[in-house]
């Protein structure tokens, strides 16, 4: 009996165990410096579907909440003043409502003045993909899709921090990237290194475009390391011209080529058959003749 009580216990503490570490370990501060989970939600206001997609290029502020918040309702000035100061330089706020019902988000949104972009994410999805446990969760994304910032809970200073942050990512240089091959020719079955850096450096996925001679082309998807920089060595399959370009958002490297050669003769296996075979004969006819000269005499 005691045993048995003793296993229940064991097993009922692995099961808290499995249910209660994912709680811990996830945690929105791990998104950042890695690219923004996308996602398509309907503008409650205008209806146009909102695609995070397709607003690389702009500074986002990602503000989780609801209605029934009181936190979040203290956090909603600071949000629209963020959109009000920065609205002009290439900088969107987007709150997104979880899982209330239009009606019930249009109304409070009407009452609040809030002129910016408000969608609802009715079945949690896009809440779950940011690691979103509690509200309000704000973040902040970079013109390159990334996030930059993320924070649980209000705080009276949010505003001066979200303008902080913003100001910060407004000051960066767009993206660049730099591509290099080594060496820049190598002999079939040989190996050649692509690395490079992107600027600013952040973890990123990114996408290397290899083109054979033949003008048909692969591609082979990379993740930055956190200071930009990336490494991927390969074998190419066939002899002749070779180009590569690194492609991370809408911008591209500089296209960088490289050849690639055949062996020299003396170290292509066919080549030595043919030599080797060529050899052996010669020498069987001498042997043959040598035989005839003898018998002969």
């Amino acid at each position: 009996m005691l045993m048995r009580g003793a296993f229940k216990f064991l097993g009922l503490s692995i099961l808290l165990l499995a249910i209660c570490v994912p709680l811990v370990v996830a945690s929105p501060e791990n998104l950042v410096g890695k690219a923004a989970p996308i996602f398509a939600l309907k503008n409650v206001m205008s209806g146009e579907t909102v695609s995070l997609e397709a607003l690389k290029g702009k500074v986002i502020v990602l503000d989780f909440w609801a209605t029934w918040c009181g936190p979040c309702k203290e956090a909603i000035p600071h949000v629209g003043e963020i959109w009000r100061l920065y609205k002009d330089q290439d900088v969107l706020a987007i709150s997104i409502d979880l899982r209330e019902d239009e009606d019930t988000v249009k109304k409070f949104v009407l009452s609040n003045q809030m002129n910016w972009i408000i969608v609802i994410d009715r079945d949690g999805g896009v809440a779950k993909k940011y690691d979103v446990t509690a509200i309000p969760t704000l973040f902040i994304i970079d013109q390159g899709g990334t996030v930059r910032y993320a924070h649980v809970g209000f705080f009276k200073e949010l505003r001066n921090e979200l303008s902080k942050r913003i100001i910060e990512l407004l000051k960066e240089k767009s993206d660049s990237i730099i591509c290099g091959v080594s060496p820049s020719s190598i002999t079939i079955e040989e190996s050649m290194l692509v690395s490079g850096t992107l600027s600013p450096g952040r973890s990123v996925p990114i996408t290397l475009k290899l083109t054979r001679p033949d003008g048909s082309s692969y591609t082979i998807s990379l993740v930055t390391k956190p200071d930009g920089s990336y490494s991927h060595k390969f074998t190419p399959d066939r002899v002749g011209s070779w180009s590569v370009l690194a492609i991370v958002g809408d911008v591209a490297s500089m296209m960088m080529s490289f050849e690639v050669k055949d062996k020299p003769m003396f170290q292509n296996t066919t080549f030595l058959v043919l030599i080797i075979t060529i050899v052996v004969l010669v020498g069987i006819a001498a042997v043959i003749l040598v035989r005839r000269s003898v018998s002969r005499s």
